[in-house]
């Protein structure tokens, strides 16, 4: 009973180390209903007829820079990220795992959601161990993870495919391919999340025989947390706790400056 019980203990030990369904994301329309302006994707009409341009016949015509050519509904808004998704991680011998990201944040102007954001993460994790449940053992119990990082500030700039693939992976690891999807925007940060965490786990054999681990832990650490945006549409990834090929769903929309 205490070699089974030894070894159930360290198996969700290492759950919590090294553990995709996310939840929906709010539509474009559904923004639009709450009062805000959704992202809108890129342009595909012609940008707007230029006035002629006089010139001499000795010198060249000028060529108008991209900053003198007007940007159509380009309108000045107040702009708001929300991610609350969960996803259920399953492990290689079958246990789920559900984790739920909870991401809000802010940036006060601009025309485009790029720029730097102000906000919160809040990231838990729940394992219920009677997964673990067999024929001639129950277990009860799991564990729990519940951390945050506040203030959490970021900039989103133009996306690139190099920078996003790269971040977050160590030297001696290969990154995963980069993703098909060409993003509009991005940001790379290293979210400082802090929190606390539990195991409480119970083991009754066949015979009644009961065996307990019960231990609490706290701690602070940088985890890599990367955000990516098309047409409005917030993808986060987590680069840590066996996430990284998951996805946390999302979107940023935009509410006009009265």
């Amino acid at each position: 009973m205490k070699r089974i019980f030894i070894v159930l203990v360290s198996a969700l030990l290492i759950l919590a180390l090294t553990s995709c369904a996310g939840a929906p994301s709010p539509s474009a329309s559904e923004s639009s209903e709450n009062g805000t302006t959704p992202l809108a994707a890129p342009s595909s009409s012609p940008a707007a007829t230029l006035a002629p341009i006089a010139v001499s016949s000795s010198s060249p015509a000028a060529t108008p820079t991209p900053e003198a050519i007007p940007q159509p509904n380009a309108i000045e808004c107040n702009w708001a990220l929300n991610v609350d998704s969960t996803v259920a991680k399953k492990t290689s011998d079958g246990l789920v795992i559900n984790y739920q990201l909870v991401l809000t944040a802010e940036k006060q102007g601009g025309t485009d959601e790029r720029g730097a954001y102000t906000g919160t993460a809040h990231l838990t994790a729940n394992f219920d161990a009677s997964q673990m449940s067999q024929e001639l053992l129950k277990v009860m119990g799991g564990f729990n993870i519940d951390i945050t990082a506040s203030p959490l500030t970021f900039d989103v700039v133009a996306y690139s495919m190099e920078d996003y693939s790269d971040f977050g992976v160590k030297e001696d690891e290969v990154g995963l391919l980069a993703p098909l999807v060409q993003y509009d925007s991005m940001s790379l940060v290293n979210a400082p999340f802090s929190g606390s965490g539990s195991l409480d786990v119970l083991v009754q054999d066949i015979q009644g025989q009961e065996g307990q681990a019960k231990t609490d832990f706290s701690g602070i650490a940088p985890i890599p947390m990367k955000i990516a945006i098309v047409g409005g549409q917030v993808t986060v990834t987590i680069e840590s706790m066996e996430l990284s090929d998951c996805s946390f769903m999302g979107m940023v929309v935009g509410t006009p400056v009265k």
